[in-house]
């Protein structure tokens, strides 16, 4: 928030490299497919003794051969065979509905994932597709939120680390929250079509202002860390530009507190299909890089790598940003890095 207000935010973004701009969205929708395929539809099987998820890329498609896998994970196997049926499906239905340019293609992909899914739960393994919904109360436990959360601040023990500490703390958090924000928003305004020929954002700075604003009220609240998502590129993608998307949203969250165990019983294969369409149409901003400059393609790809597999925007482009720098010294281009 004090970054923002001194508009340090914004002028680290304008100065950003304009190969390392053109690369985060592509980066992210990486991740997000990334995502998809691997941590978003974790199954727990017996083969290890329930010690450790499966995923779909790493376990399914990563097997020797599906015999193997299959000794591996025991009754488990078919969920899995399941998962991977319903992210296709999904995935598929999407891609004819955005062909036919219905802007309820995701919408439309999930639901019809999620049915399969539900049908196969119930026919195929014998369970009820809504066993964990009905564990849940459409009346959240406000009274309990306020006393456990809201303001509910405890800095004994962080205060006894030491003040070296706490100030290498506090420096660490600011600059991972604040690269991650930075590359998200710019890589959602270039997947939205919204930065200019330069490269730059027009009303970056209240944009990274109410960012800064969300993350201490949400800290305030005891809620996770309020950011700027990546996944908000599925709204992107079916025409939302303005605020009053955002407020949409939001509205729509607050009214999803009283339907949680409706929202639990949506299976995470349905909302992969989602994350690896919105990523992959992120990809396509891979075009505007220039493959031919190897000073410009090495930093790009390392960037993207980092952010797929460590899954950390801020740290991808940290690291993308380090290798750009290093590598334009040693081409002896020193006009070209910003200080």
């Amino acid at each position: 928030l004090i970054t923002g207000l001194l508009n340090l935010r914004h002028r680290i973004a304008d100065n950003i490299p304009d190969c390392i701009k053109k690369a985060i969205a592509p980066a992210i929708g990486m991740m997000l497919i990334y995502i998809g395929f691997g941590s978003n539809v974790s199954i727990y099987a017996e083969g290890n003794g329930y010690s450790e998820p499966f995923y779909v890329m790493r376990d399914f498609f990563g097997a020797m051969t599906p015999t193997f896998l299959k000794a591996e994970m025991g009754k488990e196997y078919t969920q899995m065979i399941i998962s991977v049926i319903t992210i296709f499906l999904g995935l598929f239905v999407i891609v004819h509905f955005h062909k036919r340019r219905n802007s309820a293609a995701v919408i439309l992909g999930i639901l019809t994932s999620s049915v399969f899914y539900w049908l196969s739960d119930y026919f195929i393994l014998g369970r009820n597709p809504f066993r964990d919904a009905g564990k849940m109360s459409f009346v959240p436990d406000f009274g309990n939120m306020y006393r456990e959360t809201l303001f509910n601040f405890d800095f004994s023990t962080f205060m006894n680390i030491g003040t070296y500490t706490i100030i290498m703390v506090l420096i660490t958090f600011c600059i991972i929250d604040m690269f991650g924000t930075i590359g998200s928003l710019v890589g959602l305004a270039a997947n939205a079509g919204m930065l200019d020929e330069k490269g730059k954002l027009s009303n970056i700075k209240q944009a990274l202002l109410s960012d800064a604003v969300a993350t201490v009220t949400g800290a305030c609240t005891g809620s996770s860390t309020v950011v700027t998502f990546a996944e908000s590129a599925s709204g992107i993608q079916v025409g939302g530009r303005t605020g009053l998307t955002s407020f949409t949203t939001a509205c729509l969250f607050a009214l999803c507190i009283f339907i949680s165990p409706l929202v639990a019983a949506i299976p995470p294969a349905a909302t992969s299909t989602a994350l690896i369409y919105i990523g992959v149409v992120m990809m396509q901003g891979l075009g505007k890089i220039d493959f031919r400059d190897i000073e410009q393609v090495t930093p790009v790809f390392i960037m993207m790598l980092a952010i797929a597999v460590s899954g950390s925007v801020g740290n991808g482009i940290g690291l993308g940003l380090v290798c750009y720098t290093i590598i334009k010294l040693i081409s002896r281009k020193y006009r070209e890095v910003t200080p």
